[in-house]
């Protein structure tokens, strides 16, 4: 009941009409629901095998009026975070199947990191400070978009896939807005005593049940809000991502006083020149020609079996 209300305001207060349900699918069970996304999602993919893109990126920082370096260690490792009011970085990926290969370079500071992923591990790999991290999946550094399949970074993905198969979903229908059916999957979990955090995925079956928009929520209060543009691709077969504004706010809004431009952080990007299907060598997933001196950091699941 909570989750119903919490969207109807949402959705109210974000520009779109309050959701009355579908007569079509009036009868729909949340299972349901969470099956044709899934399932609509999986087909849109299965239908681009390799591909390239370049990707631009700008982050828009409120919060610092000036270049700032934090270090913070973390499982023995000295990690630095920079951050400026703005900066820009350029994109080089490349994908075939699981096989994915970024390299991201940041205009302003001319530094690169490279994204690599064989299997179930990534290789990161940190040119300003010589490093190479081998990380599961759910280790990876939330850095976006890096694959824009995923519409990028990996927590939206993991948040994604976990709230899609969540047994603690609080709300999924599929709905109607000015004559536009939608779709919507609420996942409410328990941070702590006192802490409720919730995470509102919408879709809509014109974009292939694609992510449009992710809401989340901490006690009520907005933290941040992804929206989601695609584009039609192979003759209108499928969709890809288009553009991304991810905006990050400080938790003191609630959605029904939620003001949509005090947001403290934007992450916008923006695909361009993006080739789908053109037969991607596999060969060029090779292995990272780095320097010898690199500093090589391993905390796979699967370390204990790579051969020393």
């Amino acid at each position: 009941m909570g989750a119903s209300i919490l969207m109807r305001t949402a959705t109210a207060v974000l520009g779109v009409l309050p959701l009355v349900p579908c007569p079509t699918a009036s009868g729909e069970e949340p299972k349901e629901v969470v099956r044709a996304a899934l399932d609509a999602i999986r087909d849109n993919y299965g239908r681009i095998h390799d591909g390239s893109a370049t990707i631009q990126t700008r982050i828009t920082d409120r919060s610092v009026s000036k270049p700032e370096t934090k270090r913070f260690e973390s499982d023995g490792l000295v990690i630095e975070v920079k951050t400026a009011p703005e900066s820009r970085s350029t994109e080089s990926v490349i994908f075939r199947g699981d096989h994915v290969l970024s390299r991201i370079k940041d205009q302003t500071t001319g530094g690169e990191e490279i994204f690599l992923r064989l299997g179930d591990a990534w290789k990161v790999y940190s040119g300003r400070m010589n490093r190479l991290q081998i990380v599961d999946r759910e280790g990876l550094p939330d850095r976006f978009p890096i694959d824009p399949r995923d519409v990028g970074a990996p927590s939206i993905r993991t948040s994604l896939i976990e709230t899609l198969n969540s047994p603690d979903v609080a709300e999924a229908a599929m709905a109607d807005s000015r004559g536009v059916p939608i779709g919507r999957i609420v996942r409410s979990r328990r941070l702590g005593p006192e802490s409720l955090f919730s995470t509102t995925y919408e879709f809509s079956p014109r974009d292939r049940f694609l992510l449009k928009r992710r809401i989340e929520t901490l006690n009520g209060d907005v933290t941040s809000i992804l929206d989601v543009e695609y584009q039609d691709v192979l003759d209108g077969e499928a969709k890809f991502l288009k553009t991304a504004s991810w905006k990050f706010y400080d938790a003191k809004f609630p959605l029904e006083n939620l003001i949509t431009d005090a947001w403290r952080q934007e992450v916008r990007i923006e695909v361009e020149e993006l080739s789908l299907n053109q037969g991607v060598d596999e060969a060029r997933f090779g292995e990272l020609s780095l320097p010898k001196d690199v500093e090589v950091f391993d905390s796979s699941s699967a370390k204990e079996d790579r051969p020393r």
